[in-house]
């Protein structure tokens, strides 16, 4: 970057009290502010770290090899033109100068990184920025870039145009936060820093932990479900490690919350075959949550920490599948069961009368083998898209219409889903998640839906128009975090932050990663921020997840988020060293506003 000496910008009073800004453990604020990007101040945000900052960088704590946490948050800017954020910090009268990464946005929204100071681009390699002397800093700054010209939209650019397309992006209105935190220090989330923000909306802050870090098995983890298996009010996970010819018994195991950092294990019993999802429900309606995976529904015994699920087939078929749900088909006011693989088609299980619920259920084939999707209407995708009352199926690339109570089923397309080969290689697959929700507040039933199992993959919602299924908007969330995206094979729709608005939750797995550069698994939330959807990085520890399930964990008010790994070893950069783990996010200090 080209760079001339200039007289520093006096700091506006900064948002957080700095005289507070340095935090125990290796940790402290270096800038939080809100501030307006004009042709004053030329491309660039200057200031001088606060006060009561380290003088030295690299000693006690050494920050320069530890990671510095950038948000930047676009308030307002007069068009949605691609602009690029960036943290800099100049020495010596500018002859040092170092940058970290573009942050790109596209408009009003938020994105967040981090990157260690040392891996940073320097002006000159020879003059690297001296962090033991920061007494010596000439300032930092954030400095804002165009993507189309590319270029620090200033008088300083050696080309003109960037500055003639000043009005595309001035004035731009920014909250910029940067946090550093040294090499053996922890990050302790947004949220300890931003608290409400700078628009006054609440803001997202979660807090993770580990169900398990060191998984029971080095295998599959599949059949997850949350749910008060054991009747004290809190929410309990359900797991199963189950493949052959590997753990087959005395493999499926529930845990019981007592606290965030403590769940105790528990055996629901034995599973023979790999079924990667489950469902809850009253199969026998005694109370007690029962649970579905496989060709089975396990029975509560009421007593779980003493005894274990009772295993009851329902079905003839063998297969494991990918997707199940519940939900009442036939309109008889019984839950039914729906099951979906590639290998067999997508059925539905009629819930008999209460004195057959341990035979066989009357079994309805959907769609067969052929062209079925690998994934689709798993976690919520079935629900009403016609208006007419009755439970429909999302399946990718279309939806099924249910036609005579289940008899008969009328298939309509989506603008959505891509028949791709998956990188553990064999046929093409099309694989999503979807979550069926009034997400514009009109009175139809919309679709959010996520590819998953490849790389590179997407979020929509696809808004229902004509509230008939016959007409699809497609609008594709923004993805402003920098770097591809990995599998999305978890999506869930809850409003996080209370602010009584729909958010969007999806989390790249720790596999399905092809050859080319990719960071490492970061867990989304979007916001719908007045119309426009906002993408916030909530988790960005390297740590993946897959199938996430969500609900009020710890009976606090909100809504907390658990997920795990699909497998071991698949992905040995991971901050657990490549071991499988089940996570816990808790949802912290979210508040409604004035309360």
């Amino acid at each position: 970057m080209v760079h001339r000496r200039v007289t520093v910008y006096p700091l506006i009073v900064l948002l957080g009290a700095l005289s507070a800004a340095v935090a125990c453990g290796g940790e402290f604020l270096v800038f939080d502010e809100v501030f307006t990007f004009d042709e004053s101040l030329n491309g660039f945000k200057w200031f001088m770290p606060p006060a009561n900052a380290p003088r030295d960088w690299t000693n006690p704590d050494d920050y320069e090899n530890g990671q510095v946490y950038t948000r930047f948050e676009i308030v307002s800017q007069p068009t949605n033109a691609a602009s690029k954020l960036q943290f800099g910090i100049w020495q010596d009268g500018g002859k040092r100068e170092t940058m970290s990464p573009h942050c790109e946005l596209h408009g009003p929204g938020v994105v967040t990184h981090r990157a260690s100071p040392a891996t940073w681009w320097e002006l000159d390699p020879n003059h690297p920025v001296d962090f033991s002397r920061i007494a010596d800093f000439l300032h930092c700054g954030i400095a804002v870039w165009s993507s189309e010209p590319l270029g620090y939209i200033s008088t300083w650019n050696p080309n003109p145009q960037v500055w003639a397309n000043r009005h595309k992006y001035f004035p731009m209105k920014v909250r910029a936060t940067v946090v550093a935190v040294s090499a053996d220090g922890q990050f302790s989330g947004w949220d300890h820093w931003l608290g409400a923000g700078s628009s006054g909306r609440p803001m997202f802050g979660f807090k993770h932990h580990f169900i398990r870090a060191e998984m029971p098995t080095d295998d599959w983890f599949h059949s997850v479900i949350l749910a008060d298996l054991d009747g004290d009010g809190d929410l309990d996970y359900a797991i199963a490690s189950a493949r052959k010819p590997h753990r087959v018994e005395n493999n499926f195991y529930w845990y019981e919350y007592r606290g965030p950092d403590d769940w105790v294990e528990h055996l629901i019993g034995s599973m023979s075959e790999t079924q990667q999802a489950a469902a809850i429900m009253d199969v026998d309606g005694d109370g007690w949550p029962d649970v579905i995976s496989g060709n089975h529904w396990y029975r509560n015994p009421g007593d779980p920490k003493n005894k274990r699920f009772t295993a009851h087939r329902y079905r003839n078929l063998d297969a494991g599948f990918h997707d199940v749900a519940v939900a009442d088909i036939n309109g008889d006011g019984r839950l039914d069961i729906i099951t979906l693989s590639e290998d067999h088609g997508c059925y539905w299980y009629e819930q008999p009368e209460p004195a057959s619920i341990h035979e066989l259920w009357t079994e309805r084939q959907i769609i067969p083998a052929e062209n079925c999707p690998h994934g689709s209407f798993g976690p919520e995708g079935i629900g009403d898209l016609d208006g007419d009352g009755d439970n429909d199926i999302v399946l990718g690339d279309r939806w099924a219409e249910n036609k005579d109570a289940g008899v008969s089923w009328v298939f309509h397309p989506l603008p959505f889903g891509r028949w791709t080969v998956p990188t553990w290689g064999g046929p093409a697959i099309l694989a999503t998640r979807s979550v069926i929700r009034d997400m514009d507040g009109d009175g139809h039933n919309d679709i959010v839906i996520a590819e998953c199992d490849v790389p590179d993959c997407v979020v929509a919602v696809l808004y229902n128009e004509d509230g008939k299924g016959t007409s699809w908007r497609k609008v594709l969330l923004p993805q402003t975090a920098p770097g591809r995206r990995g599998s999305l094979h978890s999506l869930r729709v809850a409003d996080f932050n209370l602010d009584d608005r729909l958010d969007i939750l999806a989390i790249e797995q720790e596999d399905c990663r092809d050859q080319g550069p990719m960071p490492p698994p970061r867990w989304f939330i979007w916001e719908d921020t007045t119309g426009v959807w906002t993408e916030h990085v909530i988790l960005d520890i390297n740590l993946g997840g897959h199938e996430a399930w969500i609900g009020d964990v710890d009976g606090d008010g909100d809504i907390d988020i658990v997920s795990k790994t699909w497998r071991s070893g698949i992905y040995p950069d991971s901050a657990n060293a490549g071991k499988a783990h089940a996570d816990f996010l808790e949802n912290r200090a979210i508040v409604r506003p004035g309360k």
